[in-house]
């Protein structure tokens, strides 16, 4: 009932110190922590991650983000896995090299980096976040209407997501009109009350 789950997790800390303490060179620290998160299935590497977040010197996480980009170009799949599980090893792989370059100080790569995993996973509400908050509401457009047509077949949760991230940009841009638009599309996809309320609201501005 998930009391040996909680006392393996209870261990980790120590783990985790143990690793801190090693004589492993510190980007061999790094990626030996990171291993240890991507391979873990039952959340037990929690200690791991906290680690991950710790400052670190932006040299060690360079070193780190090279060694990832290099995994990334190299990356096979497990084995017997489906599209969705595929595209979701190699996510988390890559949201770890995004988190390394941001500690490298080379945020220039992120979004070049993003849309590339875009056209190979479909995770194009990550990519989409990361333009609109570099207020490039444009490109942010241009790959919402890219993941829709992409993903509403066979991914309907993302397309709706990427639906509600192009209201964010026309209530940004404060065309109610095109808001007014969109709104009676999204609540007949899902109807409720407050979707409803939300149409009545906009079409009186």
């Amino acid at each position: 009932e998930g009391e040996t789950h909680m006392e393996i997790a209870d261990c980790m800390p120590v783990i985790v110190e143990a690793l801190n303490r090693s004589s492993l060179e510190h980007a061999d620290k790094l990626i030996w922590a990171l291993d240890a998160v991507l391979e873990d299935q039952y959340e037990l590497c929690e200690a791991f991650a906290e680690y991950l977040h710790r400052d670190h010197p932006a040299t060690v996480w360079c070193t780190v983000a090279d060694r990832l980009l290099s995994r990334l170009k190299s990356f096979k799949p497990t084995k017997g896995m489906d599209e969705f599980s595929r595209n979701y090893e190699r996510e988390r792989l890559s949201d770890w090299t995004i988190h390394a370059l941001e500690r490298a100080s080379r945020k220039d790569e992120v979004i070049p980096l993003c849309e590339a995993e875009a056209k190979r996973t479909g995770s194009y509400l990550r990519l989409v976040d990361r333009l609109m908050a570099a207020r490039r509401y444009q490109d942010a457009e241009r790959w919402i209407l890219t993941g829709i047509q992409n993903t509403k077949g066979k991914w309907s949760g993302s397309a709706n997501r990427l639906r509600d991230k192009l209201m964010e940009i026309r209530i940004k841009e404060r065309n109610w009109s095109a808001v007014a638009a969109i709104q009676p599309d999204q609540f007949v996809r899902y109807p409720s009350r407050k979707a409803f309320s939300d149409c009545k609201k906009t079409s009186g501005r």
